[in-house]
């Protein structure tokens, strides 16, 4: 479950630069800002101001570039691996697309057994923004994944993941459903294109920025993913391959 460490009453304003001041870095995280606005955006309502919701994007986006520059590996070339933060930086980064497990043996009922084996409670606060009405939200949380996706379990994650609705109805598909060859790969079902489709759909948009986002956040999610990138080349049936498969 999601904690409250530090309730921010406003919307965040980052006081410095983060990329390229460990220090700065080390600050934040030692307050857990982080998980302060994760906790912020989880209790944001359908009435929330665009101002507020764009402020905590940036500031999540802001975080996540940062560590995963330290983490690495560096898109270009210039992390230093010598940081004293690098450590605080890695779990922070892995805070950011941790899958939550729980197994049957360490919890008493079954059924929050299920519900807890099923649940990515991180992705699942801040994913959703990318079909904010507010281009600002959903080019922030475009621009956090083409920074921040670094590593290949956090790739897999991130294609994995589908909205806690549309998960539960997965699920009540029955076993059959994942018998079949064509529904093995994460890209290929339902639930493995849900990111790369709303990504996709950002492409369409008149704004450079948001295009820009985009893109950078398809080419993370696609790198060395093989069955993301397919898809992403596969165009639907009866056009033209445009390098977008998805609807």
């Amino acid at each position: 479950m999601l904690r409250n460490p530090l309730p921010p009453t406003h919307p965040p304003r980052l006081p410095f630069p983060l990329l390229g001041s460990p220090e700065a870095l080390r600050s934040i995280l030692h307050a857990n800002a982080h998980q302060a606005f994760l906790y912020a955006i989880s209790r944001f309502g359908p009435s929330e101001s665009t101002a507020t919701k764009a402020a905590f994007a940036r500031a999540l986006r802001a975080i996540a570039a940062a560590c995963a520059e330290l983490v690495g590996p560096s898109q270009w070339g210039l992390k230093d691996d010598s940081s004293p933060v690098r450590e605080d930086a890695k779990l922070a980064l892995e805070y950011f697309f941790q899958v939550i497990i729980l197994h049957p043996s360490v919890v008493q009922h079954q059924y929050q057994a299920l519900t807890a084996s099923a649940q990515l409670e991180v992705l699942d606060v801040y994913l959703p923004l990318l079909t904010d009405a507010s281009t600002q939200a959903t080019t922030s949380i475009a621009q956090l994944l083409g920074a921040a996706l670094r590593a290949t379990s956090h790739r897999t994650a991130v294609a994995e993941w589908i909205p806690p609705a549309e998960r539960g109805r997965e699920a009540s598909r029955g076993r059959r459903r994942w018998e079949r060859p064509e529904a093995i790969a994460p890209a290929q079902s339902s639930g493995g294109g849900w990111v790369a489709r709303h990504l996709t759909t950002m492409l369409r948009s008149r704004d450079v920025k948001v295009q820009e986002a985009a893109l950078n956040a398809l080419a993370a999610l696609a790198k060395d993913n093989h069955d993301v990138a397919i898809h992403l080349a596969k165009a639907p049936t009866g056009k033209p391959s445009t390098g977008a498969g998805f609807p």
